[in-house]
């Protein structure tokens, strides 16, 4: 190559490895995305840092574990101080956009849990509440939909290294941000085109959080963050600086919310279920379905929760229309590069933030287990100068930690100091002897005791998760035991291979733990 490569990065949300046709999915159309995988390389062992968005998001954007960054739950922004790889691709010399989906910041205006006072104590002054400041005030109030009330308001760029946004926040047919702004210039009252009670009624896809969207394909957030993008791309002229540009979709996110025709693209009655469906090996799931026998699950948010057979169809139908829908999007922005000119010196990467349950174990959405399904998500790499030939699989361990540091190689710019992924392509960097997955809440979820605190290593062989206080500890055989059915914890044929695992995740901890500030003088 004579230049840097530009860099086009491709972003879903809540997409599990295995709901795409080049992951091997029996029923979903995705020719563009596999088209990518066809030319370029595909990771099959490739995990989030954590399984929630804000966190996952942020370690993609610095290439540190949620413990480093701090953003270790959702509702905890992204320290505007901290260094993200955009911000050296900027320095750099290159242009920087995003469209879509951010979420480095919060979008909703939910107050968090309020955390228990001792009896009989003076309460803390809110500047003394934490041991660090919170991220907030109007700088860290740019995703909220407060902001976006005022007529004309835009993200303050550079954010987080990019100096253009196009924003879209939150999901379903209640995407906001700019793109909320726009659709209000093409309907009119927003009122009268959202939510289950503008619904359209289709017959076999009745279950929680689904319904047909009134509005035409091109007005729903994805083929308008394809639009904002391709507009962008296909305005810059020869000889323009290299860019980074990424292109991040809401979907495939709960509600499950889409128009025609990709609401009823795919029939129910055509879902095969997983075969893990009727397994409930993980304590949460086994707590979930009690909830619905007795009649009393909550299935009207954004934590896990039991279905039914037809139900999990229906979703799963629903589900893979939004990736077609998506998939179709990639072709556009595919084919812009190329009138362009600018596809042979353009890495196109594909990822999601993290996975959905979709069936496993009965359930829908996310939180509380660290099966595949939530935690393992597609990463293709198609582009110039790649090692490998075209179609290549890799099948080493690999995570959202690594995203930052092989696009910074690939353009040939230094990493920062704190970064804990590696360069994917770099021969002399090894593949870890294990991932480690970080999930946090501010409260108890899904039944259980405590605050959940959940640390996973993932092997080629073995996922030992620890939940300490819910007792929820699981060790899983993913060699033998794929579906992820059998919790061979207390098993005693396995105690040395327990040990063995417990010390292999406290040494990556130590690993992984925070090197960061540098120094400023020896002491």
């Amino acid at each position: 190559m004579t230049r840097q490569p530009n860099v086009l990065m491709i972003m879903t949300d809540q997409l599990r490895a295995d709901c795409l046709g080049c992951y091997g999915h029996p029923l979903v159309r995705t020719p563009n995305i596999d088209s990518l995988a066809q030319r370029g390389t595909r990771f099959d062992r490739f995990y989030v840092a954590s399984p929630v968005c804000m966190p996952n998001r942020a370690s993609i954007m610095t290439s540190r574990m949620p413990s480093g960054h701090r953003g270790r739950f959702n509702g905890i922004g992204l320290g505007l101080g901290d260094v993200t790889f955009v911000d050296v691709l900027r320095d750099g010399g290159y242009r920087t956009a995003h469209f879509g989906k951010s979420h480095l910041q919060n979008f909703s205006t939910v107050p968090p849990a309020q955390l228990h006072q001792p009896q009989g104590r003076r309460p803390l002054p809110p500047k003394l509440q934490s041991a660090l400041p919170r991220h907030e005030g109007p700088a860290y109030a740019q995703e909220m939909p407060t902001s976006w009330s005022d007529t004309g308001h835009r993200v303050a760029t550079p954010y987080y290294g990019f100096d253009h946004v196009d924003l879209a926040t939150n999901h379903g047919d209640a995407v906001g941000g700019d793109y909320e702004a726009w659709l209000g210039t093409q309907v009119g009252d927003l009122d009268a085109v959202r939510g289950p009670r503008n619904g359209i009624a289709k017959p076999g896809y009745d279950a929680p959080q689904t319904w047909c969207s009134p509005l035409r394909p091109e007005q729903w957030s994805t083929h308008y963050i394809a639009d904002r993008a391709c507009d962008w791309l296909g305005g810059r002229k020869p000889g323009d600086a290299p860019f980074f540009a990424s292109v991040s979709f809401p979907d495939p996110h709960h509600p499950f919310v889409v128009p025609e025709p990709y609401f009823s693209m795919y029939r129910p009655e055509d879902v095969t279920l997983p075969d893990n469906f009727t397994n409930r090996m993980p304590l949460p799931a086994q707590r979930l379905h009690d909830e619905l026998a007795r009649g009393a699950a909550q299935r009207e948010h954004q934590l896990a929760f039991a279905v039914s057979e037809d139900e999990a169809r229906a979703i799963i139908a629903v589900t893979l229309g939004m990736i077609t829908f998506i998939d179709d999007q990639v072709g556009r922005l595919i084919a812009t590069l190329k009138a362009t000119g600018e596809d042979e010196n353009t890495i196109i990467l594909f990822n999601s933030d993290h996975g959905d349950f979709l069936g496993d174990y009965g359930l829908m959405l996310k939180f509380g287990i660290h099966n595949a399904g939530v935690t393992r998500v597609p990463f293709i790499w198609s582009g110039p100068g790649q090692p490998g030939a075209a179609g290549t699989v890799r099948r080493d361990l690999a995570s959202s930690l690594d995203i930052g540091p092989s696009i910074l190689a690939a353009a040939g710019l230094d990493c920062f100091s704190g970064a804990q992924g590696r360069d994917l392509f770099d021969a002399s960097t090894p593949e870890p002897h294990g991932l480690l997955i970080e999930e946090e809440s501010q409260r108890p979820i899904l039944g259980m005791t405590h605050a959940l605190v959940m640390r996973s290593l993932i092997t080629r062989d073995w996922r030992l998760t620890l939940s300490p206080g819910n007792d929820n500890h699981e060790l899983v055989h993913l060699a033998e035991d794929p579906g992820e059915t059998r919790n061979l914890w207390e098993a005693p044929e396995v105690a040395a291979a327990r040990q063995a695992l417990t010390e292999r995740l406290a040494l990556r901890m130590i690993e992984l733990a925070d090197r960061t500030p540098l120094p400023t003088s020896r002491a």
